[in-house]
Order: structure tokens, then C-alpha cells, then sequence
């Protein structure tokens, strides 16, 4: 048991450390489920759909421990409305193939050491929130005070103004999204990340195709080196045997 459970720490410290250094981390979360379109997966969630992509991108065509990574993006935002409360109450009747997720469990004193490196190693990430909230702040008191000042004009209304303002601003967002316009946005972003993926694996073949070309021309070389060689080596022969026969020859007709 001991283990096993070191085994499944390692491994959640490699991922966690891999997927860090490509964005700033806020969930990592490794399913316990056996049925088909849950059993080994791995769920990431980062802190800007930015980073998201850039782990997308940098672990397509990927390996862990000799096995292919199938990576795509998740319509899932919030794991706890995914989480199975009878797993956690240890009361799920349906088991491994539940259709929510058993998460498997990793120890808060773990997961905050592991927070603690990321940032330790990645300093920026904080920076980079540091100035995203100055930012915000930033932004809610101009609209405050824009908002105060132009109270008195109907069109500068604080829902009707501010709020589509908002609205128009984050269209891009998945957050603004509801369910199924989501889903139809992953979706096209899995249609072409895994095109993308279809054209890395064809010029992998194509290099390795290349590279064989390359091997038998080489080796083509080297034989036909060697049959010169060969030939060379057999005239040499031949013309010392010659000179042995001309001097017996000589020496009996002497």
C-alpha cells in the first residue's frame, strides 16, 4: 500500500512540475474511475486560457513512461460540480464506473509543498497576478467615478452602460459562455489542435522516412567503397601471382 502510494506521488509531483512550467497551476486533479471515457485521465486547470494553450501545444506528441499523452481541452471549469459526494462520503453504489469523478486523493501538506516550488521557481506568476489585481482595481475605480459623475445622464446607466461594456468586452471568454456554447467552443478548438496534432505525426514520418533515406545511402557508400576496395585488393593479388609465375617460369627455362 505504501507503496503504491508513493508511486501515484511521484507521479503527481512529475505532472504538476511539467504542466508548471508552462503556466501558473490552480487544480491538478488524476481520476480514480475505470469506465472507458474517464479511466486516466488528468484534469489541469490554469490560470489563463493563455497558458492553457501553451501546455496544449507543448505536450502534443508527448511521451510519460514509454506512453503516448492525449491531450484536449476540457468544457469542465468547476471540478467540485464534477465531483462524485458519495466517493468522498466512501458510500458510491456504482463504483470505479461512476460517471463523476473519484478523484484521487493527494494531501493538502503535498499539494502546498508543491504550490511552494512552482512559485519558488516561477517567481513571475505572482508578479503577474500582483499586477493583474492592481489592474482590476484600477478599473473599478474609474468605472465608480466615471459612473459618479455621469449619474445624472440616463444613457451612462450602471447596467445599461457598464454592463454591456462588460458584456461586449469578455466575449471571448469561455466564463461568459453558458454550457452548450462551451462545449461547441472546445469542441472546435479540439477539431483543430487535433489537426495540428495529425500534421506534427506526418512530419515526424516524413523526418524518419528522410533519416532512412539517408542510412541506406549512406550504407550504399560504404558497399560500393568496399567492393572498390575489393577490386583493388584482387588486382594486387592477381599481379603478384603473376610475377611468382614469370619467375618460376624463368627459372626453369634457365
Amino acid at each position: 500500500m505504501r507503496e503504491a502510494i508513493i508511486h501515484f506521488e511521484n507521479f503527481y509531483e512529475d505532472t504538476f512540475l511539467k504542466l508548471a512550467s508552462y503556466g501558473e497551476l490552480l487544480e491538478l486533479n488524476v481520476c480514480d474511475n475505470l469506465g472507458d471515457h474517464l479511466i486516466g485521465n488528468v484534469y489541469a486547470k490554469f490560470n489563463t486560457e493563455e497558458e492553457a494553450a501553451k501546455a496544449y501545444k507543448g505536450l502534443l506528441g508527448q511521451q510519460y513512461n514509454g506512453k503516448d499523452i492525449n491531450v484536449e481541452y476540457s468544457p469542465v471549469t468547476n471540478f467540485k460540480e464534477c465531483r462524485c459526494r458519495q466517493y468522498e462520503e466512501g458510500a458510491c453504489e456504482r463504483g470505479a464506473f461512476c460517471n463523476f469523478l473519484h478523484l484521487k486523493y493527494v494531501s493538502k501538506k503535498f499539494k502546498k509543498s508543491l504550490f511552494e516550488q512552482m512559485y519558488t521557481e516561477h517567481p513571475e506568476y505572482k508578479e503577474k497576478n500582483k499586477n493583474l489585481r492592481e489592474n482590476k482595481n484600477k478599473n473599478e475605480n474609474y468605472e465608480e467615478n466615471y459612473y459618479e459623475k455621469n449619474k445624472n445622464f440616463k444613457n451612462y446607466n450602471n447596467n445599461k452602460f457598464f454592463g454591456r461594456h462588460r458584456k461586449n468586452s469578455s466575449k471571448s471568454s469561455l466564463g461568459s459562455c453558458d454550457s452548450g456554447e462551451r462545449r461547441n467552443i472546445i469542441n472546435n478548438w479540439n477539431k483543430r489542435y487535433q489537426k495540428m496534432k495529425e500534421d506534427e505525426k506526418k512530419k515526424m514520418k516524413e523526418e524518419e522516412a528522410k533519416k532512412k533515406i539517408q542510412m541506406l545511402d549512406e550504407q550504399l557508400k560504404d558497399n560500393e567503397k568496399n567492393l572498390k576496395n575489393d577490386e583493388i585488393f584482387k588486382n594486387i593479388l592477381n599481379d603478384e601471382h603473376n610475377k611468382d609465375l614469370s619467375l618460376t617460369f624463368n627459372n626453369e627455362f634457365d
